[in-house]
C-alpha cells in the first residue's frame, strides 16, 4: 500500500485566492481546521474574521481530500500551552501562531490512520523562512556527525483557468489530482522523496546528481500526465525543507564541516548544507527522517535558477 502525504492547515488557509487549488496537485488529502459544532463565545470571536461559508463551500468541493478537524476548546488549548512554551508573539494571530496550527494538527492525525506522512502546509517563502528560522551558510556546516537541513524544490502544474471562479478551479483541480494516472506518479514522487531523506551515504556529489536526476525524472512523469488532460495549466514551485543523516560519511564523531551543496536539473533543485533551519523535526522513532514543511508559489528561492 502507498504511503499518503497528508498537508495540514491553518484555520486563515482557506481565505487566500485559489485557495488549495495548488495544495490538492501536491497532497493527497488536506488537514483543516474547523469550527466545532457547538460554538462557544470564544470560538465565535476567533471564527468571525475567517469567513466560514466559504470553508465549507470549499470542503464541499473537496469531498473525501480533506479531513476537517474541530479546532476545539481542547486543540485551542493544546495549542496555546505549546504556543507559550515556545515563547512566540503574544497575539493570537501571529504568523508564528499560524504555524502552530499547523503543526498541532501534524500530531491530532489519529493513530488509527495509517501509512500517512503529515508535513506542515505554509504558503509562502516568507512564511516558511519566520516558521523554520532558515539562514543561508555561506562557508558550510561545522557539526557532529548526525543531521544537516536538505532543501528539495520541484516544479509543478496548477490549473490556470482565468474565467474559472475559485471554487471551479477547486473542482478542476481536484479531478486531475484525482485521476488514478496522476495519482500513482505523485506516489512514485513522494516515495522518492522519503528514500532521499532516510538515505545515509552522500559524501560524493556524483551520487547527490544522481539523486536529482532521479528527483527530475518522476516530475516530468507527473507533469505529463497533467499535460495530456488539455486544460490550461501554469507552473507553480514547491519547496520542502527536511533533514538527511550524514552518519555514514564519516568512521569518527569528530566535527566535521559540510561544504554547501546546490543542484539543478531543469525542473528539480536540491541543496545540502546550504540552509540551516532552526525549527525542523527531529528523527522519527527508528531513525526514520521525515519532511518539515513544504511551501509553495510562483516564484523561485533557495538561489534556484533552471535552465
Amino acid at each position: 500500500m502507498s504511503r499518503e502525504v497528508w498537508g495540514t492547515f491553518a484555520i486563515n488557509d482557506h481565505c487566500r485566492e485559489r485557495a488549495f487549488v495548488a495544495d490538492v496537485m501536491l497532497y493527497d488529502r488536506l488537514v483543516i481546521p474547523v469550527p466545532p459544532d457547538t460554538l462557544a463565545e470564544d470560538d465565535k470571536k476567533l471564527w468571525s474574521p475567517y469567513q466560514v461559508d466559504r470553508q465549507l463551500e470549499l470542503l464541499a468541493v473537496l469531498g473525501d481530500r480533506a479531513r476537517p478537524i474541530q479546532w476545539d476548546q481542547y486543540h485551542r488549548q493544546t495549542w496555546k500551552n505549546k504556543f507559550d512554551a515556545a515563547k512566540a508573539a503574544a497575539a493570537e494571530t501571529s504568523p508564528d501562531a499560524f504555524r502552530m496550527t499547523r503543526m498541532q494538527l501534524i500530531s491530532d492525525v489519529p493513530d488509527t490512520v495509517t501509512a500517512v506522512e503529515s508535513v506542515s502546509a505554509y504558503q509562502s517563502y516568507e512564511e516558511i523562512k519566520d516558521g523554520l528560522k532558515i539562514a543561508e551558510t555561506d562557508n558550510g556546516i561545522q557539526l557532529q556527525p548526525g543531521a544537516v537541513t536538505a532543501v528539495l524544490g520541484r516544479e509543478f502544474l496548477v490549473v490556470d483557468e482565468p474565467e474559472l471562479s475559485d471554487m471551479e478551479a477547486l473542482k478542476e483541480a481536484v479531478a486531475l489530482s484525482s485521476d488514478r494516472t496522476y495519482r500513482r506518479k505523485r506516489a512514485d514522487y513522494w516515495r522518492w522523496q522519503r528514500e532521499f531523506l532516510n538515505y545515509e551515504t552522500f559524501a560524493a556529489e556524483k551520487a547527490v546528481k544522481a539523486a536529482v536526476e532521479e528527483m527530475r525524472d518522476l516530475i516530468e512523469e507527473q507533469n505529463s500526465a497533467i499535460r495530456m488532460q488539455k486544460i490550461r495549466t501554469t507552473a507553480r514551485y514547491a519547496f520542502l525543507v527536511g533533514t538527511v543523516s550524514l552518519g555514514l560519511m564519516t568512521g569518527s564523531m569528530l566535527p566535521i564541516v559540510i561544504s554547501p551543496l546546490a543542484l539543478t536539473l531543469d525542473q528539480a533543485f536540491l541543496s545540502i548544507g546550504q540552509f540551516v533551519a532552526d525549527r525542523v523535526l527531529e528523527a522519527k522513532a527508528g531513525g526514520e527522517y521525515q519532511a518539515a514543511a513544504l511551501f509553495s508559489d510562483f516564484h523561485r528561492h533557495f538561489g534556484w535558477k533552471p535552465r
